[in-house]
């Protein structure tokens, strides 16, 4: 088995499990965590086994899992660290789809993953921000008000997460 094989079925698997999630993210601003631990545990049993058929001696498939570890653990801590200091803008969902994805990418490339996630979230944002922003003025140039006011929006980051994963397995 060649590694595009084995990296065609890792992003098939990936993303039989992610894009439902980002879905709901987008449209409901909740991730299904049950579709998600069974993605990590299907992934996770997949990688194993692929791991271990790919590899040619066992301290490559040592050195695979404890990388496989690694990602999981630094993934949970720097979602959660970012969950904190946002005061709750980060979600549990999404904690927990920042791990699935580190099962995917591995150390490394989870960490390029997070980076490329906010930062086209942040790009996101501050889009949005502008698109609103524009549009108030719009209203307010033809005299009409709108009268809900919405103070800072909410932004589903599952999306993110996935785009930051694939741009970090396909180009780094």
């Amino acid at each position: 088995m060649s590694f595009s094989t084995f990296l065609l079925i890792e992003t098939v698997i990936y993303l039989f499990f992610a894009l439902p999630s980002c879905y709901s993210d987008v449209r409901k601003l909740l991730i299904p965590l049950k579709f998600v631990l069974v993605g990590f545990a299907v992934l996770l049993g997949a990688k194993v086994f692929l791991i271990h058929h790919f590899s040619g001696s066992p301290s490559f498939f040592n050195r695979a899992l404890l990388n496989l570890l690694i990602a999981v653990a630094t993934s949970a801590l720097l979602y959660f660290c970012v969950r904190v200091f946002s005061a709750g803008g980060l979600g549990i969902g999404d904690i927990f789809f920042g791990v699935y994805t580190a099962v995917y990418c591995g150390f490394y490339r989870n960490l390029v993953a997070a980076a490329f996630a906010a930062l086209s979230g942040i790009l996101f944002y501050l889009l949005a921000a502008v698109v609103k922003k524009v549009r108030k003025r719009i209203l307010e140039k033809k005299n009409q008000v709108e009268y809900v006011h919405t103070g800072i929006f909410v932004i589903p980051f599952v999306p993110f997460i996935t785009f930051g994963a694939l741009l970090s397995v396909f180009l780094v």
